[in-house]
């Protein structure tokens, strides 16, 4: 990695944003895998800087604070990602709990607040939806009394005009990556930015991913692998990154020649075939087994 173990990811987006501004970095799938919105790295930029401006609107002193991201999918939670490195702030991935999915159960929200608690989070981001069901239960989490709830799919993108720079250092805190929880309580590790910048370089060179590639992922962003391989390691050659919504895989909605089938060039309008792909071990392998015996699929 000579001569860049110092990068930072404010550095990343900033040369992929200034380099190729109208170049696509980002297209989210619905659950019936049509794309319903592209992201360029101009527009990441331009999204994550009004969120980091909320941020310290929100608080006087909001860098080297804490933030909860919480989201449905990986749409609006990639620029809040962004959003609180350009802040300086320090995000910490969570699943949604499926309390507030539509789904029966309490455990998802119990490791929500041991992670709230531990980390002392300042902010929580969200979407303007979940931001009001929060609100609702107010009464009933008390880890969460005292934060700001930031809907990022409501802020008004002329808010940029108040962005101010802000260039972190390599040894700074990146974000939080809390362990799942399923075994104890959840447990945080610290990761500076220069932990993924030699990290994000030595997935490009490991994987020879060029600026040629296009990739697809389905795993979590709340995941480790699913927010370094697919969320932030696609910016380091600038290459696109097509995100599908993991909860139909993980509940066996979609067998496997319904994913190869809607990675299609033509199922997304696009005129070229991805050539990389993030994915729990066990997907890929039922994927190609649909491959062989759907005709046209698309082939991992």
């Amino acid at each position: 990695m000579a001569g860049r173990a110092q990068a930072t990811l404010v550095d990343l987006l900033d040369r992929r944003a200034d380099g190729q501004p109208d170049r696509v970095g980002f297209v989210f799938l619905d659950r019936d895998l049509t794309a319903t919105r592209r992201l360029s790295y101009g527009d990441l930029r331009a999204r994550a800087r009004v969120v980091a401006t909320r941020l310290h609107e929100t608080a006087a002193r909001a860098r080297g604070e804490r933030a909860l991201l919480i989201y449905p999918d990986a749409t609006e939670f990639v620029p809040a990602f962004w959003g609180c490195v350009l802040a300086g702030v320090i995000a910490i991935p969570a699943p949604l709990p499926e309390s507030l999915s539509g789904h029966a159960g309490q455990r998802g929200l119990q490791r929500l607040l041991a992670v709230a608690a531990d980390a002392h989070v300042r902010f929580v981001l969200t979407t303007e939806r979940l931001a009001d069901e929060l609100r609702a239960m107010a009464h009933a989490l008390p880890a969460l009394r005292e934060v700001a709830l930031v809907a990022t799919d409501a802020i008004d993108l002329s808010d940029a005009r108040h962005w101010r720079e802000w260039a972190p250092a390599a040894d700074d805190l990146a974000y939080l990556q809390y362990t799942s929880g399923s075994t104890r309580t959840p447990r945080g590790v610290m990761l500076t930015h220069a932990n993924l910048a030699h990290q994000l370089e030595y997935l490009r060179a490991s994987i020879r991913l060029s600026s040629d590639d296009i990739g697809v992922t389905w795993l979590p962003y709340f995941h480790d692998y699913g927010l370094v391989d697919g969320c932030s390691s696609r910016c380091t050659p600038g290459i696109r990154c097509t995100c599908g919504r993991p909860a139909p895989f993980s509940r066996g909605r979609w067998d496997g020649s319904s994913w190869c089938r809607g990675c299609e060039p033509r199922a997304l309008g696009d005129r070229h075939s991805h050539t990389t792909s993030a994915a729990g071990a066990w997907r890929p392998t039922m994927s190609l087994h649909a491959s062989i015996s759907a005709p046209g699929a698309w082939p991992m």
